[in-house]
């Protein structure tokens, strides 16, 4: 992504790469009609690469707390005499005690999701749950998995802009440069791909919740010759409006209590995963409700966002 390439409205070299301004045009299309506006996407193109990180992370300590349980099993059924290998783990003491560190590499974790045979969009695909819990004023709010997909495809195509450029300005960078675009241009081919198809995924769902809304009026008729009151019906969509909005201030509040408390205290906290389920327990008795997967993304985010290193 380049800073000077505007998302809604930056020059698209055509003359090079027909579909490119194809591919430009329908993401914007996406994002023009639910009024985003650049400083909202650019917000969003970095939450996704932010919590794309934090999903490779996650996806590797996932990997490494197995491996490390099927150590530990080892060692704990071992005979008396008997020598276990621990790699690729190290023994490691500090003011906690003696404890294991990962000492090996990516390949010793098996078949797990990396930035080497994991592109942006399939990563994107598995972390969508994750974003509406990190939405923010200054990004997207309600946004539909479409929209995310057509602000990372305008983000590849920033990509390959940044990168035409080399090419044209660097003769000794042309091939290296020329396989890169390559390679991003097929990840945008692909990016735009989901986007149209979480698009008329949710085309269907409007429909099918069309047909159903028509269905319930059809029943509030007849139910009302039946002699029901309609303010039934009104007061339950304020009731679910109300919930929506009440939901969305909870999130920002208790991710604001959550992050200013870990600042002042993370050094109580070995980890993002031990803290995180400190902080469900201490939500709880403030009467928020929040997975542990949820909190712990808002103090990783918060962490890498300021700089700070566990």
């Amino acid at each position: 992504m380049v800073d000077e390439f505007s998302p809604l409205s930056g020059i698209i070299p055509s003359y090079r790469f027909e579909q490119l301004s194809e591919f430009a045009n329908s993401a914007r299309y996406q994002l023009k009609k639910n009024n985003r506006t650049d400083s909202q996407i650019i917000t969003v193109q970095k939450l996704i690469f932010e919590l794309i990180d934090v999903y490779f992370e996650d996806k590797k300590n996932e990997a490494i707390a197995e491996l490390e349980e099927e150590k530990w099993q080892e060692v704990r059924y071992a005979h008396e005499y008997e020598y276990v290998d621990i790699y690729p783990f190290a023994n490691e003491s500090d003011r906690y005690g003696v404890h294991w560190i990962f000492i090996g590499d990516d390949s010793d974790l098996g078949d797990i999701p990396t930035p080497e045979n994991t592109d942006e969009i399939d990563a994107l695909y598995d972390i969508l749950e994750w974003l509406p819990d990190n939405e923010s004023d200054e990004g997207f709010t309600d946004a539909e998995p479409y929209e995310y997909f057509a602000a990372l495809t305008l983000s590849l195509i920033a990509d390959v802009i940044r990168m035409t450029d080399e090419f044209d300005n660097n003769s000794e960078r042309k091939t290296l440069s020329f396989f890169y675009i390559c390679d991003i241009f097929l990840k945008i081919g692909k990016s735009a791909m989901f986007m149209n198809e979480s698009y008329l995924e949710k085309e269907h769902e409007d429909k099918l919740s069309e047909v159903l809304s028509e269905n319930l009026t059809l029943k509030g008729r007849l139910d009302e010759l039946m002699g029901h009151n309609e303010k039934i019906e009104i007061q339950q969509k304020k009731n679910i409006d109300k919930a929506v909005n009440s939901r969305h201030k909870k999130n920002r509040e208790a991710r604001q209590m959550v992050c200013e408390d870990w600042a002042l205290n993370r050094s109580n906290h070995r980890s993002a995963m031990k803290a995180a389920e400190y902080y469900v327990s201490w939500l709880e008795k403030k009467d928020y409700f929040f997975a542990t997967i949820t909190v712990r993304n808002w103090i990783l985010l918060y962490a890498k966002e300021n700089n700070i290193k566990f």
